[in-house]
């Protein structure tokens, strides 16, 4: 019953003992392996190590350290998984240790998103450097600066290292013109808007 619903699980799990013996694999860790369950269990990793079909990853993260560790496998076609793993210890009642639990996990998407995101960051901020005649501030709801761009400091005079941080978008408007767009702004929503609040996104409570 126990190997019915690991096998199910969209996990790669191992027990191995004190010697690095495998005691248990389910089905997507001797996938992951290369190896039937017959040629897995009961072997330690260097005899699994001379096994010609073994794919060296997923035994690299049966080896590793305690600790989450990531790798890349090959799947043979030219795609690339990466696998995320954690190796926790097993302990009897007294602290001893009597092995180790390898869980694996896939987190392609993940990476794949992280990259999309970082290419994404790039582009934005190689648009953000070239335009120059264009003042870009970003502003958090107190009107902290995070972003200022060279068109910034360009037209104020500041530079990004000096504003980003530490400056405050409020020191480039009148208080006077504050205060005003404040009361119509309290009018037109029904409630009350502080000065600081006409600056950056009133109508979010």
């Amino acid at each position: 019953f126990l190997r019915e619903v690991t096998d199910r699980l969209p996990l790669s799990l191992a027990y191995l003992d004190v010697d690095r013996r495998v005691q248990f694999a389910n089905a997507l860790q001797c996938q992951r392996l290369g190896l039937t369950r017959d040629h897995v269990i009961g072997r330690t990793l260097a005899e699994l190590q001379a096994e010609p079909s073994l794919h060296p990853q997923a035994l690299a993260m049966l080896a590793a350290p305690l600790g989450e560790h990531e790798t890349e496998q090959n799947q043979g076609d030219g795609q690339i998984r990466h696998l995320g793993c954690l190796v926790a210890q097993d302990v009897d009642a007294s602290g001893n240790a009597r092995g180790l639990f390898v869980i694996g996990t896939d987190i392609t998407a993940r990476k794949l998103a992280e990259s999309t995101q970082r290419q994404t960051l790039a582009m934005l901020e190689s648009v953000l450097r070239s335009a120059t005649q264009v003042s870009i501030i970003a502003v958090d709801r107190q009107g902290r600066i995070s972003l200022f761009n060279r068109g910034a400091e360009v037209l104020l005079g500041y530079s990004a290292a000096e504003m980003v941080g530490t400056g405050n978008a409020f020191q480039f408007h009148v208080e006077h013109e504050l205060h005003a767009r404040a009361d119509a702004l309290t009018q037109r929503l029904g409630r009350t808007v502080p000065p600081g609040l006409a600056l950056v996104a009133p109508e979010v409570r």
